[in-house]
């Protein structure tokens, strides 16, 4: 029993890095953004997220759980990518009431179905 409390406890923690630096990351995605530009912030953000999911991924498998804390820290700039995409698409679809709440349901919809299929591989 008291080793399933820890691994459940160890599990929390893992979250509470997750979620506790999506804020941190949001916040300053638009002065990346700006910074940067679009494309390359987008891409980097995207890349952090691929490196971050394999980081986790392979220290599940090797039961390292610093590592796993670290690749779910990276996993959280999925959140500045959805940052980035949604200014893009602002910019884009800029005074059009036809395409743009299209645009922004199909932008959340495909980030939050992409990052279902992250959670299943």
């Amino acid at each position: 029993y008291q080793r399933r409390v820890r691994e459940a406890e160890k599990l929390g923690y893992m979250y509470t890095a997750f979620f506790s630096l999506v804020p941190i990351y949001c916040s300053y995605s638009g002065l990346v953004i700006d910074t940067i530009g679009f494309p390359f912030a987008f891409a980097t953000t995207l890349v952090l997220n691929l490196f971050g999911t394999l980081t986790t991924t392979f220290a599940a498998m090797s039961s390292s759980y610093i590592l796993m804390i670290l690749g779910r820290v990276m996993s959280g700039t999925s959140e500045a990518s959805q940052s980035a995409l949604l200014s893009f698409i602002a910019r884009v679809c800029r005074g059009s009431p036809q395409w743009e709440p299209i645009a922004f349901a199909l932008s959340d919809g495909m980030l939050n179905a992409g990052q279902v299929v992250v959670f299943f591989v």
